[in-house]
């Protein structure tokens, strides 16, 4: 029988007069479309998502006409139906309706409002189907989503899916992976009872852990096998536990995007470097083969290949020359994506100075079998406040010897006398270990706090150098990241107060006093076209100056406003900075692509086995994330996500790869499974937990409960859905607006 319209269907005419509003809003939508996205890659976001809804209520329609229930109406979205888009065909209406946010299948006798008396009474009825056969329709959905999940990873490995190794390449300064003395290059063979992890396992297992729980890891630092314990941290505000550590990157600067980024940071060093129109030399996805080799004496430009004995990969290499040769020019030697070559010379980069001395605080951390650990140094924890360096002295090759204090020391022949400057001092002693040959040694002096009387006391310590921590890659990844010293295995918070400030400096110009308590800071951001962002005020704490200057070293036009507290009076100046051309920095500038590596099924067997297995792994990281949640280990405010940043996501991936898009299409799936299947009244679990009662009990719950639960269900449901949907329209606006 061929398919006749719904005779209940409303005239074109009453559906467009009824719908006006709708239309219009939608007519909106498309012009914003058309003017300011790519109509392809919203086709194919859209088709994507009401793919995954048709799959799922497609579930539902099959399990019911398999166990003879009338099937009344199945549709795709909600609200009254598109013209033209509603059809019956035998005793099913098939229908596309206006707001495509889900989808539902309507059965003769489905819940306990339905007013048509035969529902009671026609054996077709989805009310007098068996409990394994309600179970079996209910579930249908889910089973749909999860198969479907298993058949997009599938198409996904046989073309090849680039997943990210689970080694380290920076840590947080502080961090976990900073404290339990792992080093740049380490490959992470097992967490918990994860075997050989990729990165993206990390986290849910990291999650999953509950203050003071320590996760198991298997460490290979370049052939050596370490078995480690280790505290995730959660830092005050921040919105899930870490390990401190960012994946390793490639030898390739990123490709470009929709929005041209650039392959470098703006006013970086590696910006500098333009041929004679004044075209940037680096382009995006350039490749680095080659750089000046400290090892040579005259820097000439070779490989940038590890040795037979060094198993952390190409990229440490690049790593250790951009630090041995952070005060030198650097010859790069590139092949672009055409297959060319070029030879790139890019410039020192140096700190940008702010003209004042902030304060010195505490030493927070020390890496396990450090020097600074051999010293007992002594890092804040619970009631105590930890030491507090106060002045460094070393032996310079000269014979001469280099003192750093915060107070008043003559200098005298042979003795040179600087200033301890808490945000500088790494740099001056990864300096002075280039320059000095041979075993060093590093004198520290600090105050400590004596239990009791709780005076503090001048205690000096005399620690070894550590050339292997030395090279480790870290940074300060949030606000209340320290600065480390990796050379001794310690790290120190810098007070947001100022010491003293240099006169003629920016400080000084911007009318900054000693004393200034810092309080709230405004980063201002030049991006790619040249346009200065004022950015938005950012309350700092005390101890989160670090954070502060990474920023102003790393981002154009490095200026901020600072708000400052002076004698209880607020005070806010425009500080600027300076190069300092004493102190130069490792980082170049360079944007350089995550590496991954390609799993490609060999045979359709392997295939189905390796998206068998991710299906089976991303349920269970996704009810560990949800575990995270509930408990408090993760913030949901700041993880949720709803339609609108699934949409939005789709989006840019359909645009990047159709791959991409595929692999995120079966994350929604398992997602959607997941989330559908818990035991929430009005959702497919919950019904699912009516008919396990019903099952146990021999008869269905009271009525009064069913309906009171199902409404407790959908006033916990609408809530979610605009708890997520305000979260996705606030970080919206918060990008669009600046907040």
């Amino acid at each position: 029988m061929p398919p006749i319209p719904d005779e209940t269907t409303e005239s074109t005419g009453s559906w467009l007069r009824e719908n006006l509003v709708n239309i219009v809003l939608g007519l909106i939508c498309l012009t914003v479309v058309l003017r300011y996205l790519d109509p392809l890659s919203v086709v194919l976001a859209g088709a994507g998502l009401t793919f995954i809804i048709f799959i799922h209520e497609l579930g539902h329609f099959a399990a019911a006409k398999l166990c003879n229930v009338r099937v009344e109406a199945f549709s795709i979205g909600f609200g009254p139906p598109l013209p033209f888009c509603s059809y019956k065909y035998g005793e099913t209406t098939y229908k596309l309706c206006l707001v495509p946010l889900g989808g539902f299948v309507k059965m003769l006798g489905e819940g306990d409002g339905t007013n048509d008396d035969t529902a009671d009474t026609d054996p077709r009825s989805f009310k007098n189907q068996s409990v394994p056969e309600r179970m079996l329709i209910i579930s249908a959905g889910v089973i749909m989503n999860i198969l479907l999940a298993c058949v997009l990873f599938v198409i996904v490995y046989m073309h090849g899916l680039e997943e990210i190794p689970a080694t380290v390449a920076r840590m947080e300064a502080g961090g976990t992976a900073w404290r339990l003395n792992i080093h740049s290059g380490s490959e992470i063979r097992k967490i918990g009872n994860r075997e050989n992890p990729w990165f993206d396992d990390l986290r849910p297992i990291v999650w999953a852990t509950n203050k003071g729980d320590l996760v198991d890891l298997k460490i290979d630092d370049n052939g050596t096998i370490r078995d480690l314990k280790g505290e995730p941290i959660r830092d005050e505000g921040a919105p899930f536990p870490v390990l401190g550590i960012l994946p390793m990157e490639s030898l390739s600067l990123i490709r470009g995007d929709k929005f041209n980024t650039p392959p470098f940071i703006p006013d970086s060093a590696a910006s500098q470097a333009k041929d004679a129109e004044g075209h940037p030399l680096f382009h995006s996805g350039d490749t680095l083969v080659g750089m000046s080799d400290p090892d040579t004496p005259d820097r000439k430009v070779t490989p940038i290949k590890s040795g037979a004995n060094d198993a952390r990969g190409d990229i440490f290499v690049y790593h250790r020359r951009l630090a041995r040769l952070a005060t030198e020019p650097i010859t790069f030697e590139v092949t672009r994506t055409s297959g060319e070559t070029a030879s790139i010379t890019v410039p020192p980069a140096y700190r940008r100075d702010t003209g004042m001395r902030m304060r010195m605080g505490s030493i927070v951390a020390t890496r396990v079998g450090s020097p600074a650990e051999a010293a007992k140094v002594q890092p804040k924890e619970g009631t105590n406040p930890g030491d507090r360096i106060v002045e460094v002295e070393f032996a310079n090759a000269d014979k001469t010897v280099t003192v750093l204090t915060s107070g008043k020391v003559e200098a005298t022949t042979g003795r040179v006398v600087k200033p301890l400057d808490p945000l500088k001092l790494p740099t001056e002693l990864t300096q002075w270990a280039d320059r000095t040959p041979g075993p060093k040694r590093v004198t520290l002096t600090v105050w400590r706090e004596q239990e009791g009387d709780h005076a503090e006391k001048r205690i000096a310590l005399e620690l070894p150098w550590d050339e292997v921590g030395r090279f480790d890659v870290t940074t300060e990844m949030k606000a209340q990241t320290p600065i480390a010293i990796n050379g001794l295995g310690l790290a120190y918070h810098v007070q947001a107060v100022v010491d003293s400030v240099t006169p003629g400096g920016p400080a000084a110009t911007a009318g900054l006093q000693p004393n200034d308590a810092c309080e709230a800071v405004r980063i201002r951001a030049k991006d790619a076209t040249g346009t200065v962002d004022e950015g938005r005020w950012e309350t700092i704490k005390p101890h989160q100056w670090a954070f502060v200057d990474e920023l102003l070293q790393r981002v154009s036009p490095f200026e901020a406003d600072v708000r400052v507290n002076r004698g209880g009076q607020p005070v806010e100046v425009r500080l600027g900075t300076v190069e300092d051309r004493d102190y130069s920095r490792t980082d170049r500038g360079l944007i350089l692509a995550t590496q991954t590596r390609i799993q490609k099924a060999n045979s359709i067997g392997e295939a189905l086995q390796m998206g068998a297995d991710r299906t089976l792994r991303m349920i269970q990281t996704t009810y560990i994330n949800l575990y995270a949640m509930v408990f408090g280990r993760v913030s949901a405010v700041q993880t949720m996500s709803g339609p609108i940043t699934l949409a939005r996501i789709s989006y840019i991936l359909a645009g990047e790869s159709v791959w991409k898009l595929i692999l995120m299409l079966a994350l929604i799936n398992i997602n959607l499974a997941v989330v559908n299947f818990l035991p929430i009244p009005l959702l497919d679990g919950g019904h699912m937990m009516f008919l396990i009662y019903e099952a146990f009990r021999g008869k269905p719950p009271p009525e009064r409960v069913h309906i009171l639960l199902t409404y407790v269900g959908f006033f916990f449901v609408i809530c979610l859905m605009l708890f997520t949907i305000g979260l996705d329209i606030y970080r919206l606006l918060k990008v669009w607006l600046r907040w």
